[in-house]
């Protein structure tokens, strides 16, 4: 507003050009009107002095007032004094002429035009002057000085106004950092005093990414208490994360809950929350799952899930209330769900439908999803919990129906399942079956965070399988105590969990196990550890069992074996992740017992370890194991130790004591499941038998059949064994040393040598085995026998070569034969050449013959098994000799005395002896010879001979003579010691 001093009168002043003279304007004074002076005539204008100019009034006028002045109407110009419309007229030649030079005006009489203007003009000026009057009126008044003080305020309200947009750009951020969503970026799109809008939106933690944000609020409300009217999000973000302790909404999560954990003052409030084009994307920070596709690779599955969703509702002190839709496909399903959530600080109402769901495969629909889902916390404490489910498809149907039901402090819960297919092959892995868990009387106390409480529950099922395993008449029931403070749960039995069922079938990877009988197991409470601890989603139990005895039946498609368990203080500790499915734990075991067909053991102790995706890891210690079938091995004891080594084998490590430990044997290997295959190394350290101490009936059974009964010496074993389709083959090296033993056939005596067993059942070895016998007495004592020879498991001891000493003659096989476990007769031919009679006649038990000379020998022999039978043994002389015969008085009396005279002293030039019977019976001796006596001068030969009765064992010495063992025996016998 112009300032109104400016339509004062002023006098006249020299003018200066270029300058614009104010305008006055008429002002209409709301007064009595003044009535006009006589017009009086026009006095000379004095000289204006610029020294001292008068005093003029101002009139100050505030720019918005309620008691403003009424001020004359602006209508027309004021009349304006010539001097001050024409500045030019200061310079005319005929004002000057109408001066004088003291400076004073000429009286001039004034026309009747101007004296009609000078009396406009005072009348003009008296208006002026009336309401000049008036404002300094008006500026005495109070109210008025009052105004000028709020106009005053005003503008400051004005400015700090225009900057309160500011502010709350500052405001909304720290709001919601203080509610546990600060924000990392953002761009201010748009800010006005009352709505803000944000783009390109991102919190600190990176799970939330928003598109649009905006609001609408009241700045008191905002500062004050930190309210939102209206928030709207559009192209939302959600990254969720999936863990082993479940699951984590990110920034969102702390958004929505922080309201009712939030400080006072801090608390943030939106009256309206609306989502838009949302996608809350979940990953998984567990392990991949992978598959074997069909190229038969293993492949990673992706378990990344995306939920699209849109909600509404608000959010504040009070509580959270929104309505969700989300829409989510998967390879597998595809729903759309509608639900309302109800949130305080003390409780929580959550009801889900699903509006349409559609099970997938191969991107097309094969079967659907409805129910509904309710729940209600009050407290801590589930005041009420409805389902009802529906799946169906083509190839099942899934029923699930629970409910919960309070009854003052406590309530009862009751869930039916029941779960069909159609088509038995998809049931493959799946539980099918109908199912009932009542649990009457739970307790629960406390908040969702930390609660407490008693659960009585009780299962029945009639049938439940999941195509590898069906239980038939299910019925379980425990009474435990649980407590829970965050994810972390204890549960507590207060009385022994029973679980008891009336058939069993489980087909595991390798084997199929079958128990008939009906079997209860008892879960007894544990004073020092619980029987279920939970940390997030790892579950650990421990299980305290009591003794269980069951019968069942293991086969597979190898073979199969009924057994007979019976378990004593039994106690496993399980740990299971209920997101990824792993597990791992151990059990120990004490005085159980095992029996099959084949197999008992008593006072078995161990400890079983378990982890998912391998085999398990097993320590047994077995007081006593025995053989069903009779004469197979000796009671013994044994520590078996296996372990995994791949999915199909274990690592296996045996040690086995007989006799109080007096004969010791080592096995270190493996065993393949599938093909119930055993590859060991075995070491059998060295032990020796005797007739007074340990015997072979003792040691090994199973060998009397191959060896005599009366045995001693040393043995010892090493070697590789393998146990396949009811074979033990080898190799295995057998030691003997210095074995002496006693056959139907022969006594045998300094038995040495290394034997390789190719197979142990059936008995069998390579050819070319070496055995060395010192004496090898079958009716003859024989000496330094060297065995070459195999065993055929089918047929017996095929001998190829056999070499021995007698008499300084050396006896050979003619050709290979066979000694055979059992059945028809063996031919042996045998020669001998080189036999020294003198030595022969040395190991007579009678002095009454003296014999020399050099014979040669063919020999015909069958072996029976137990007999050894000369066909025919034909003795021929090579070098003449002599013979000096001097019988007992007894003998003579029965001798033709013509034949004892001859048979006195005789010059041999030829002799020949035959002999028949069994070498350790009675043999029939056919001697005939041709010589003459000394006394004869001119020698005339004679031909003599006779036949008598005896045997080997009663004519000869049964003794051995020096050994003689060949290098290749001893490099044998030493290198076995070096392995």
């Amino acid at each position: 507003m112009e300032d109104n001093k400016s339509n004062e009168q002023k006098p006249t002043a020299a003018p200066t050009a270029g300058i614009k003279m104010p305008t006055v304007k008429k002002i209409k004074v709301p007064a009595k009107p003044i009535t006009p002076p006589a017009p009086q005539s026009a006095q000379p204008a004095a000289a204006p002095k610029p020294s001292a100019p008068k005093p003029q009034p101002q009139i100050i006028q505030p720019d918005h007032s309620d008691a403003e002045p009424d001020l004359p109407p602006e209508e027309e110009e004021a009349p304006r004094a010539p001097t001050a419309a024409d500045p030019a007229s200061f310079n005319s030649p005929e004002a000057n002429a109408d001066s004088t030079p003291d400076g004073l005006r000429r009286k001039r009489r004034p026309s009747a035009a101007a004296l009609e203007k000078e009396a406009a003009k005072k009348k003009a000026q008296e208006k002026i002057d009336h309401a000049k009057a008036r404002a300094r009126k008006v500026l005495t008044n109070r109210l008025y000085r009052l105004g000028i003080l709020t106009v005053l305020l005003v503008v400051i309200a004005a400015g700090v106004w225009s900057s309160l947009p500011m502010i709350a750009e500052n405001k909304l951020p720290a709001v919601f950092a203080e509610n546990g969503m600060p924000f990392k970026k953002f761009t201010l799109k748009e800010i006005k005093i009352d709505s803000m809008e944000l783009s390109n939106v991102s919190d600190q933690t990176g799970t939330l990414t928003v598109g649009t944000m905006k609001f609408g609020y009241s700045l008191m409300d905002l500062f004050s208490n930190s309210t939102v009217k209206t928030m709207e999000l559009s192209n939302v973000t959600l990254n969720g994360r999936r863990t082993v302790d479940g699951f984590e909404l990110g920034a969102l999560g702390k958004l929505i809950s922080s309201p009712m954990r939030a400080k006072s003052g801090s608390a943030l409030t939106i009256n309206s929350l609306k989502i838009a084009n949302g996608n809350f994307i979940l990953r998984s920070d567990l392990p991949p799952e992978k598959i074997i596709n069909a190229d038969g690779e293993e492949e990673e599955i992706d378990n990344t899930v995306t939920v699209r969703f849109s909600a509404n509702g608000s959010m504040g002190k009070a509580g959270l209330n929104m309505n969700i839709s989300t829409d989510s496909t998967s390879p597998t399903m595809k729903v759309k769900t509608q639900t309302q959530l109800n949130k305080t600080a003390t409780s929580s109402h959550l009801r889900t439908e699903i509006t349409e769901g559609d099970m997938l495969k191969d991107e097309k629909s094969v079967g659907s999803a409805t129910g509904n889902l309710e729940i209600s916390i009050d407290n801590g404490v589930l005041s009420k919990g409805l389902a009802d489910l529906l799946l169906s498809s083509s190839s099942q149907k899934l029923k699930l129906k629970a409910e919960v039901l309070p009854k003052g402090e406590t309530f009862d819960v009751a869930l039916d399942l029941d779960r069909s297919f159609e088509d038995p092959k998809d049931a493959k892995g799946k539980f099918v079956g109908a199912l009932t868990l009542k649990a009457k009387d739970l307790t629960v106390k406390g908040r969702p965070e930390n609660f407490e409480g008693r659960l009585p529950v009780s299962l029945e099922a009639p049938t439940l399988t999941n195509g590898r395993m069906a239980i038939q008449d299910l019925k379980t029931s425990a009474d435990v105590l649980f407590s829970c403070a965050s994810s972390n749960c204890t549960v507590k039995l207060t009385k022994p969990m029973t679980f008891a069922f009336s058939a069993l079938q489980a087909a595991g990877n390798f084997r199929q196990v079958k128990l008939f009988t009906p079997l209860e197991l008892t879960i007894n409470p544990d004073q020092n550890d619980p029987f279920l601890r939970s940390e997030g989603a790892n579950l650990s139990f421990t299980l305290p069992l009591g003794g269980v005895s069951t019968q069942a039946y293991i086969a597979d498609a190898v073979s199969g074996v009924q057994t007979a368990v019976a378990a004593n203080g039994v106690k496993a500790r399980v740990k299971y992740n209920v997101f990824t499915g792993a597990y791992s734990g151990e059990a120990t075991f004490a005085q159980s017992a095992l029996a099959t067909k084949d197999i008992k053991m008593t006072g078995v102790q161990g400890i079983v370890s378990f982890t998912s995706g391998t085999l398990p890891d097993t320590r047994l210690r077995i007081a006593r194991a025995s053989f069903v079938k009779p004469d197979l091995m000796p009671d013994f004891s044994a520590d078996l130790r296996f372990r995994p080594m791949s999915a199909v084998e274990l690592g296996m490590d045996a040690t086995v004591a007989l006799q109080n430990g007096i004969v010791t044997a080592t096995a270190n290997g493996s065993y393949t499941l599938p093909t119930h295959e055993w590859n060991m190394y075995v070491v059998v350290p060295k032990f020796v038998l005797s007739d007074s101490g340990l015997s072979l009936d003792k040691v090994a059974p199973f060998m009397r059949q191959y060896l005599p009964p009366s045995i001693s010496g040393g043995f010892a074993a090493k070697g590789r064994v393998t146990v396949k389709d009811g074979k033990v083959a080898g190799p295995v090296d057998v030691l003997i040393e210095n074995v002496a033993a006693k056959t139907k056939v022969a006594d045998i005596e300094a038995l040495n040598g290394v034997v390789t067993l190719s197979s142990i059942y059936p008995l069998e070895t390579p050819a070319n085995q070496r055995l060395f016998i010192g004496t090898l007495n079958v009716g003859i004592p024989f000496q330094n026998a060297l065995f070459n020879f195999r065993i055929a498991a089918d047929r017996g001891v095929e001998v190829a070569g056999l070499r021995m000493k007698y008499a300084d003659g050396q006896f050979k096989n003619i050709k290979p034969f066979t000694l055979p476990y059992a059945g028809g007769a063996s031919k042996i031919l045998m020669e001998g050449s080189g036999i020294n009679l003198a030595n022969v006649v040395g190991n007579l038990r009678s002095d009454a013959l003296l014999v020399d000379g050099i014979m040669n020998s063919e020999w015909q022999l069958s072996y029976t098994g137990d007999k050894l039978a000369l066909d025919q043994a034909v003795f021929t002389s090579k070098l003449p000799g002599t013979l000096h015969f001097n019988p007992s008085d007894k003998l003579r009396k029965k001798m033709n005395p013509q034949m004892l005279a001859f048979m006195k002293d005789v010059i041999v030039k030829k002799m020949k002896l035959t002999a028949k019977g069994q070498m350790d019976g009675a043999v029939k001796f056919n001697v005939s010879l041709t010589g003459h006596t000394p006394l004869e001068a001119e020698g005339v030969e004679q031909d003599v001979s006779f036949d008598f009765t005896s045997g080997f064992k009663n004519l000869l010495k049964q003794q051995g003579g020096l050994m003689e063992i060949p290098s290749d025996i001893l490099l044998s016998l030493q290198d076995y010691a070096k392995k």
